[in-house]
Parts: structure tokens; C-alpha cells; sequence
């Protein structure tokens, strides 16, 4: 009877969203719904039932918690203070979940998404309440069940959303300004993407597993004293298209129902056209969306774009500090690679693509279990495999074994390797660290963009030759040799020995008190999450000395080229049949422009070549503010062999003279010199020199009196010796 009911409320409360699914538990044609990366139990049920079954009503933890974190307060700023006297909360809602023991805050909990939101409360004081996926609420502060918020509760100061980016019921209403259009909103969702170079922006309609619409009215309020900021983790696939609408556009939320959703439709005339879309993105349809209001403006956070400190349990807290105790002393030879047998975990590919002689005096060893009804099984194949190739180096273990068991694994390998070729910044990088493992990692696994400059983490590409992918091997292994060398050097010095190679110790280091440094310094939940904290205006100035979100950035000690995956970048995609329709890409007029190219070739490819130079900041990003995009979007368009399109953009001409624009933003012709210097303000164009533009022609486009600069430049040049 509780799950009719469940299914009822559900399907009135998605088809009253706009969902184009009725039901979100089953798909459109009837079968169960299973997500594509989550646990398919093979009772048949979905993750709500699951769900359901796991986190019953009746669950109490009897006063017994698995681990909390460790955050200290820290002062507030000026909208944290009133978010404090208002009573305000944060909110935390839960999108995907894998299923397991407990929710959220109840207190049986040990990833890094708990420790997220412990230390919110610990860091401001406020009140955190999560809504886990299951319909349940809890209280981070005592760790039990609690009332959820609602409407008639004070709109929480900040929303963190985390999970649910490929969710198969969202739906995403975007401005149609690609490649210069100026047609109808269009609706991207399951299925319909839109094509993978376009940057525009877009209404986020995002619903709950029992169907209701998050991120609405009632979890967000542009009307309070500080309004309601929002942050999403979305938890992507690295090679989902849908990433391209997370990270290269302007998200937002609205105040409106999708029944009567609408944006800004900007009038986009042929001389704005021209402009690339990442500029006409920022100097006119951000403005735009602030303009007309009800939109509140949602931060997309990359997988990459944070750590995820562990919280440890006491038991594994143990073996902790007994790897700081010893980490002078000789590791085992082995590699490990843990991961279920699954396709995207990589074990075959890595053993495919690498020869056993590549690990030098090093054994693997590989842990995790088989899930078929979870992305495919290839431990036979990895068994045979081994068999053919890897007799003697490699051992497989395909029974389960407990997080302390793992983690004492961890205590005495060598080192780990994670050969992904699409994971989502896995937790297991950040316990094999705490343990002192070094790292070998492929970037498909969207690694913490700040490990990159640390000599204990390999970065490598699945994509990569056998020669590139050997090569990094290779490097890895040496870094573990040589640690072990230099770790032998400060045991004969310990002991009073003499060492033949003292010079050795300048080029050597241990990896593992290395390893430990960085944690302690920045992976502790407390560091990580107060920046997260005063990113989003809550807490004060921290002044730390080392920011975990820019390691590289201090003393210019990294070297290394930073790498980050991007699919569109890899293997571009087209849109789907009806949105190409929408955008004019199918039925696009005939039409030629610069170096006698179509429209649509040259639009996209401009579009490609300034995102490349414009490439929007994250947060996280050295010298990121709020004010970033001012001194991104100031480039100028220099087309030299094309008078006209200097004309219609209004920029630099060749000796340095300012041309005028001919429409404004609306289209409408330009009639006076204010009018000609408002527009250039408008798509963000500024003199090189400071002074103002001015128009040098009339309504008509011919040349004022006095204008005719070739004319004038030419009388110069006859007169001069």
C-alpha cells in the first residue's frame, strides 16, 4: 500500500512538472527504470524501491556513528551573518545515490559527500538538512531523520545539488542564438542534445525520484537578503554529451513551472552576429537573463574541480596513523587496482595495451567484484588475459572485502593504478593517498585537476598509444624505486650508516611522507570545505597559506602542462534531428562569408577557435573572481581581408581608427554617435586607446564630411619628405 501510494504521488507530481514522462519510475515504453551506472538489483525493482527498502522509516542508528568529520568554525561573512539572524539553512539535495546502508546524516556514512555536508554545519553554524533520494530528510547537525523544508520555512542561503546530471527527465529550455540565430527557444532533454560547439544558456528544470521539481520556488528565492545561491555536482559520465550543457553554458534556475517557462529571446541582427558566440554569451544574453529576473544563475562544479576527503572510521583511523609511523620503512612490491570487473574500469584495456616487463620488479594485483547486471562483466576476459600474458605478475581477487580490509591492503602496497576510461574522480584515488599510495591515474577518470603537480600522481590517457601509455608506466615505476632508494638512505642514517651516494638525497624523496604532507596540507574536509564555504559567500576570508584549490598556483613549482578531459573536444557530435531544425543547422540558408566559406562552417569554427582563447575560468582557478568574464570577453576580431565585417562588428581598423557599429542590440539602425557608442558598450568592445567611439558615417552608412580616412592617409603620405 506505501509504495502505491508512492507510485501515485509520484506520477501526479511529474506530469504536473512537465516531465515528459509520466512516470519517472519506468521508462517510456513501459519496462523498469534502470540507471545506466547505479545498482540494477535483479529483484527487478528500481532505486526508488531499493531505495525504499533500504532506508525504511523504521531505520533508527541507535547512537552509533560510523564517522564524523573534523571541520573547526570558521568566521562568517557579511551574508553569512544575515543568513545566521534570518535562520536561514543549507540545503543538500541528493540526486544519485548508490544504494546502501544508510542516507545521508543518519550517521552510517563514510564517503566524502557526508563529510560535505558535516562540515558545512561545523564550518558556519547554520542548519544543513539534506533531502536524500529516498523522499527522507535529516539533520546534519544531530545526524537524525527530520522535517524537510518546505514552503512556508525560511528559503535556505545556499542549495548544493549533488548527483543527477544524466538524470533521463531533465530538461533544459535554451536561448537560440547559435551560429547568429534569432529563432524560438528550444528544449534539450533525454535524447535531444544540442550540437557539442554550442555555447549559449539555459533554464535547468530538474526533478526529485518521486517526480517533483527541485530547484523551483520553493528550495530558491531570488527576493531574500542574500538570495539563495546555488552549486551543482552534477556526477557526469566524462563521455556524456549532455557535459557540454554543464560546462560551456549559463545555467539557471527559474521561478517558473516548465508549462510557463520562458527566456530572453535577444534579437541577434547580422552585424552582432558575427561576434563569436562565447562574447555574445557574456555581453548580452547573461545581461539579458539578470534583466528580465526570475533566473537564479547555477555553478556547474567539474568531478575534477574537487577532492573528496575520506572521512575514516575508527578502525581504518588506526591504520592511518600507523602509515605515518612507518613510512620510512620498505613497502611490498605490488601494484593494486581496485575496481568492479566492469568495461569503464579499464583492468582489460590496461592489461591490453602494456607489457608485464613495463612493471619492472613489481607485481599487480587486482580487487573488486563481478556485477553483470551493472555495465557488463570482463572478468573472464581479464582472466584469460592474464593467463596468455600476465602469468606470474598478475593476480585477481574477486571476493569482496570490507573497507578496513581494503584500506590495510592499501597500508602495505607500492603503489595504485586506475586506468578508467570514464569515471567520475573516484574515491579511491583519495584513500589509496591517505595511505600513502602513489598514484597512476588516466585523465577519463577526472582526476582533482590540483593533483596533476604532484610527483607522486602519474597522469595518463586511455586514449593514448601503447607507446605513450608505456612510457608513463615507466615513469611511475621509477618514481617508486626511487623512493624506496632514498627511503633506504634515511634508514642507514638513522642508523649511523654510512651512505655511498649521499648526494642521492637531493633528487630523491620519500613518497610516502610526501604523500602525507599534501594530505595533511590540503585534503583535510576542513580545508576543503571551507573554500568551498567562501566560494559561495558564506564564510569570511580564510587567508590560507596554501589554497587546495590551486596547489600549482603557489611559487610557480608546477611545470607540468595541465590536462583535463573534454569529450566535445575528442569526438564532436551533432544535434539531434529536431534541434537542428530549431537551430537552422539542416535548413540553413545558402549564404557565403569571409574567404568565401559558408555562414555555418565559419561561425562554428570561430566559435571553436575563441573558446579555445576565452576558455571560462572555473572557480577554482587561479585569479577567478566574480568579475572574470570582464577582462575575458575584452578581445577584438581583426579580419583584415574583409572591410565589410570590420564594418558591421565595429572594430579596430588597420591603422588603429575605430569603425562604428550600424545596428544596435535590437537591431534597429544607428542613428546618432551615443547610439554608436552604447552599442559598442553593449557587446562589450572598447577602444584601445580609452577614448569613445564615435560614428563616421550617417543613417545611411556613407562616410560624414571629413571622414574619408584612406583619402586623408594617402594626402598625408604625398606630402611627407
Amino acid at each position: 500500500m506505501r509504495m502505491l501510494l508512492l507510485l501515485t504521488a509520484c506520477s501526479a507530481a511529474n506530469t504536473g512538472g512537465g516531465s515528459s514522462n509520466p512516470d519517472p519510475l519506468k521508462n517510456k515504453d513501459g519496462s523498469v527504470y534502470k540507471e545506466e551506472f547505479g545498482r540494477v538489483h535483479a529483484q527487478g525493482v528500481n532505486m526508488i524501491q531499493r531505495a525504499s527498502q533500504l532506508h525504511d522509516a523504521s531505520y533508527h542508528r541507535q547512537g552509533k556513528t560510523k564517522a564524523t568529520a573534523s571541520c573547526q568554525r570558521v568566521a562568517l561573512s557579511e551574508d553569512g551573518e544575515k543568513l545566521r539572524a534570518q535562520n536561514r539553512s543549507i540545503l543538500l539535495l541528493v540526486q544519485t545515490m548508490t544504494a546502501s546502508k544508510s542516507n545521508l546524516c543518519e550517521g552510517s556514512r563514510a564517503d566524502w559527500r557526508d563529510g560535505m555536508a558535516q562540515c558545512l554545519h561545523q564550518l558556519t553554524g547554520l542548519r544543513v538538512i539534506v533531502h536524500n533520494d529516498d523522499g527522507t530528510c535529516a539533520d546534519c547537525s544531530s545526524l537524525q531523520r527530520t522535517s524537510c523544508i518546505t514552503s512556508g520555512d525560511p528559503p535556505p542561503g545556499l542549495v548544493v545539488v549533488l548527483g543527477g546530471g544524466e538524470d533521463k527527465r531533465l530538461r533544459f529550455l535554451c536561448a537560440n542564438h547559435y551560429c547568429g540565430n534569432t529563432g524560438d527557444p528550444f528544449w534539450v532533454d533525454a535524447g535531444r542534445n544540442a550540437p557539442h560547439d554550442y555555447l549559449g544558456a539555459c533554464d535547468a528544470y530538474a526533478f526529485d525520484r518521486q517526480g517533483k521539481r527541485i530547484l523551483g520556488a520553493e528550495q530558491v528565492s531570488l527576493k531574500a537578503d542574500p538570495p539563495t545561491k546555488i552549486a551543482w555536482l552534477p556526477l557526469v559520465n566524462p563521455h556524456a554529451e549532455i557535459r557540454g550543457l554543464y560546462e560551456r553554458n549559463l545555467l539557471y534556475a527559474s521561478e517558473k513551472d516548465p508549462d510557463g517557462a520562458g527566456v530572453p529571446r535577444v534579437t541577434r541582427p547580422q552585424n552582432i552576429a558575427r561576434l563569436p558566440d562565447v562574447v555574445f554569451q557574456r555581453r548580452v544574453i547573461e545581461p539579458a537573463f539578470r534583466l528580465i529576473g526570475g533566473h537564479a544563475p547555477i555553478e556547474i562544479i567539474r568531478d575534477d574541480a574537487l577532492p573528496k576527503p575520506i572521512l575514516l572510521p575508527p578502525k581504518e583511523r588506526v591504520i592511518y596513523d600507523d602509515v605515518a609511523v612507518k613510512a620510512s620503512e620498505k613497502r611490498e612490491r605490488t601494484l593494486i587496482y581496485v575496481g568492479s570487473y566492469r568495461p569503464n574500469k579499464g583492468q582489460l584495456d590496461f592489461l591490453r595495451i602494456v607489457s608485464k616487463e613495463t612493471l619492472g620488479p613489481y607485481n599487480l594485483e587486482f580487487f573488486g567484484v563481478r556485477q553483470a547486471d551493472v555495465g557488463g562483466d570482463d572478468y573472464a576476459a581479464i582472466q584469460k588475459e592474464v593467463q596468455e600474458r600476465w602469468q606470474g605478475k598478475v593476480t585477481l581477487h574477486s571476493t569482496r572485502l570490507s573497507h578496513e580490509q581494503m584500506v590495510s591492503v592499501m597500508s602495505r602496497a607500492s603503489g595504485l593504478i586506475h586506468f578508467s576510461n570514464g569515471d567520475r574522480n573516484p574515491r579511491v584515488l583519495y584513500e589509496a593517498l591517505m595511505f600513502g599510495l602513489p598514484v597512476m591515474v588516466s585523465i577519463q577518470s577526472m582526476p582533482y585537476i590540483g593533483l596533476q603537480c604532484q610527483p607522486f600522481v602519474t597522469l595518463t590517457d586511455t586514449n593514448g598509444t601503447s607507446a605513450e601509455v608505456t612510457a608513463h608506466l615507466r615513469r611511475f615505476v621509477k618514481y617508486l624505486t626511487d623512493s624506496e632508494k632514498a627511503k633506504a638512505a634515511q634508514r642507514k642514517m638513522a642508523s649511523n650508516a654510512t651512505i655511498e651516494r649521499p648526494w642521492l638525497l637531493k633528487k630523491l624523496h620519500n613518497a610516502q611522507s610526501a604523500i602525507r604532507t599534501f594530505v595533511e596540507e590540503e585534503l583535510t574536509e576542513h580545508l576543503v570545505y571551507a573554500n568551498f564555504c567562501e566560494r559561495f559567500g558564506i564564510c569570511g576570508s580564510l587567508q590560507l597559506v596554501r589554497d587546495p584549490r590551486t596547489p600549482w598556483a603557489k611559487g610557480g613549482k608546477c611545470r607540468r602542462s595541465l590536462k583535463r578531459f573534454e569529450n566535445w573536444r575528442f569526438k564532436p557530435w551533432g544535434a539531434h534531428v529536431e534541434i537542428k531544425r530549431a537551430l537552422n543547422i539542416v535548413v540553413a540558408p545558402k549564404c557565403v562569408l569571409m574567404w568565401g566559406r559558408n555562414c555555418r562552417d565559419a561561425c562554428r569554427d570561430r566559435n571553436k577557435r575563441e573558446y579555445r582563447k576565452v576558455s571560462p575560468r572555473q572557480w577554482w582557478q587561479p585569479g577567478s573572481q566574480d568579475s572574470e568574464h570582464d577582462s575575458q570577453d575584452s578581445i577584438r576580431m581583426r579580419w583584415k581581408k574583409n572591410r565589410k565585417s570590420r564594418l558591421g562588428l565595429g572594430l579596430e581598423a588597420e591603422a588603429g581608427a575605430a569603425y562604428a557599429p550600424r545596428f544596435d542590440e535590437s537591431g534597429e539602425p544607428i542613428k546618432s554617435a551615443g547610439e554608436a557608442s552604447e552599442a559598442l558598450l553593449a557587446i562589450g568592445l572598447r577602444s584601445s586607446t580609452g577614448a569613445e567611439y564615435r560614428s563616421r558615417r550617417d543613417a545611411s552608412g556613407k562616410l560624414l564630411p571629413g571622414e574619408d580616412y584612406i583619402a586623408r592617409r594617402k594626402a598625408a603620405q604625398a606630402l611627407a619628405p
